[in-house]
């Protein structure tokens, strides 16, 4: 999973920056809101929750007004094309077929482009809410205490609620209706039919399918509305809550590269490897080697030892990062392989042990 910090920062729209929520600023303070708290007495801790979640209040509304903001430019673009679609049928621009039939693409191209930019927007406004989620998690983890029901409680029941911007998404709905509504309009037959009179009817009646720019558009609202959903959940306060993986799996945003399913294959792959293949031929192959018969309980005896022992490290270090430990065991695999597949051209009874200790 790539920490929350490195994903703003390689997620970010070009020219945005200083709009997203300042998560790396808003953790090192809550290193600092630790020690202090550690220090201090039961006021000082309050005054520290007073704060914090000031600093909090500053965060959410520089988000929000940039939000309202970027949705206003949006609007008022919308309304420029709608404008510019009712010039182009009505019946003083009929007769310029040509140039109805141009300003039609013009018009797609101009509506697709506002949908890109609602689906930076979209992915901004979700971004940030998950954000906010994670510190306020984060907070309580830090310090012991509950901030984050009392926070979103608060600040969501609130009759002039910033919150509430995030999780209703009014004027959103209303411009992701326009635009898919528009393109589709543009693409119907009543378009088609306006410039088939000078054309000889030579366009084909087709089945406009709904456009790529509005299925990702209403992925992404789903998405967040995962994500305000999980937010409202919290500000109701309940004491049985699930965990947080439970309950925002599908909201959670997480990073994967290819790579990590190629290596989580390869290493199944290898692990497979010894308990079909070479676990059941240990005994031969050790005998082909020359060596006793009890060498063979040892080399098989050697992999589940070294597998008790790199469990505890394993597990240790997994808590930390998934990326390095999966490395290095598919790494340990395959030179075990490879030294217990040695091990017989060579004549080395050490490779074999030394094969065996490395696949555990």
């Amino acid at each position: 999973m790539v920490h929350f910090g490195r994903y703003i920062k390689a997620h970010h729209v070009p020219g945005w920056e200083t709009y997203y929520i300042g998560y790396k600023q808003l953790k090192r303070r809550i290193n600092e809101c630790s020690k202090h708290a550690a220090e201090g007495s039961e006021e000082e801790r309050q005054e520290i929750l007073r704060r914090f979640s000031t600093l909090l209040d500053s965060q959410v509304e520089k988000i929000v007004l940039f939000f309202l903001e970027r949705q206003g430019i949006l609007a008022g673009r919308l309304q420029e094309l709608r404008e510019r679609t009712e010039y182009d049928l009505s019946d003083e621009n009929m007769g310029t077929t040509i140039s109805l039939v141009s300003e039609r693409g013009s018009l797609i191209e101009a509506y697709r482009q506002i949908g890109k930019d609602l689906l930076d927007l979209l992915q901004y406004v979700k971004m940030n809410a998950m954000g906010l989620r994670k510190i306020l998690k984060k907070f309580d983890k830090r310090l012991g205490v509950r901030l984050r029901e009392h926070y979103l409680h608060t600040r969501i029941n609130h009759p002039y609620s910033q919150l509430q911007q995030v999780l209703r998404q009014v004027g959103i709905g209303a411009i992701i209706v326009t635009i898919s509504r528009n393109l589709a309009e543009l693409q119907s037959e009543r378009w088609n039919s306006y410039s088939s009179f000078t054309l000889g009817n030579q366009i084909p009646k087709v089945i406009v399918p709904k456009e790529p720019i509005v299925k990702a558009i209403e992925n992404e609202y789903q998405k967040l509305t995962k994500e305000a959903s999980v937010l409202s959940f919290m500000a109701s306060g309940f004491l049985l809550q699930p965990s947080d993986e439970e309950l925002l799996e599908t909201a959670e945003e997480i990073e994967y590269h290819p790579w990590s399913a190629y290596l989580n294959q390869l290493n199944t792959f290898l692990y497979m490897v010894n308990y079909y293949v070479i676990v059941p031929t240990s005994d031969e192959y050790a005998q082909l080697l020359n060596t006793p018969a009890t060498v063979s309980g040892v080399v098989i005896g050697s992999m589940p030892l070294a597998a008790t022992i790199s469990a505890i490290i394993f597990t240790l270090w997994s808590n930390k990062s998934y990326k390095a430990p999966l490395i290095v065991s598919t790494l340990l695999l395959i030179l075990g392989n490879l030294s217990y597949a040695l091990a017989l051209p060579l004549n080395s009874v050490w490779l074999l042990l030394l094969g065996r200790a490395l696949e555990g």
